[in-house]
């Protein structure tokens, strides 16, 4: 198997990518992250650069986060990779499940990179990750949702939340942008990251569950 590095939100897609490459037997060295400099928190997931850092070092990945743009996002990621393949990376692991645009840009990347694209998800039955992410054990919250969408914030990620979103008629992953997460515990973490204050806001057709203070369990 390749050495690989995963592109890492935050958010429970990325994380159950990890978790399948992982168990399918890729060797993974690090945890990739880019944070936009003209902003303090994680786009679109709004997670803090340094609970991404918890994250990882509660699933004991070691995490590479840059600073980038929306216009530099591509070569900025590009420098990262070319460290990396020093290291011996030659796979970047994608969490995309059915945007074939999303996917062709992660190929073209690769292919201009040198590296191989892994999609664990790609083309995986929505309802039926969502049930797997919740069946091995991940913990996530609504972290930010189409303002339409609002009463999800908040929302944990189980089998009643599961109903809900399909009573909307959405896409259970949330793949168009409905909705987004943060990962706080799964079989992969030491310890759980509890949340334990939010702020709410709108923003540019979008609800927010800015997260002001969260703590690790003991």
């Amino acid at each position: 198997m390749p050495k690989a590095a995963c592109l890492w939100s935050g958010g429970k897609d990325s994380c159950l990518a990890l978790y399948r490459a992982m168990s399918q037997g890729f060797p993974v060295s690090y945890l990739v992250n880019l944070v936009r400099h003209d902003d303090s928190r994680i786009r679109p997931h709004r997670l803090s650069p340094q609970l991404i850092q918890d994250q990882a070092r509660e699933i004991g990945i070691p995490l590479i986060q840059r600073e980038t743009t929306w216009e530099g996002y591509e070569q900025d990621l590009g420098e990262v990779v070319e460290e990396l393949k020093k290291e011996g990376v030659s796979a970047i692991i994608f969490g995309d499940i059915d945007l074939e645009e999303h996917k062709h840009w992660d190929e073209r990347f690769c292919d201009k990179f040198g590296v191989n694209p892994i999609f664990p998800l790609w083309h995986g039955d929505p309802e039926g990750l969502v049930r797997e992410f919740i069946h091995e054990g991940f913990e996530a919250e609504v972290i930010s949702a189409k303002e339409n969408l609002a009463d999800l914030l908040g929302r944990k990620i189980d089998r009643e939340f599961l109903s809900r979103v399909e009573n909307k008629g959405i896409h259970p992953c949330g793949e168009n942008g409905e909705y987004h997460t943060v990962v706080t515990f799964g079989p992969m973490f030491n310890r759980r990251i509890s949340i334990t204050k939010t702020q709410r806001r709108t923003e540019k057709g979008y609800c927010f569950l800015d997260i002001s203070e969260y703590k690790i369990e003991p």
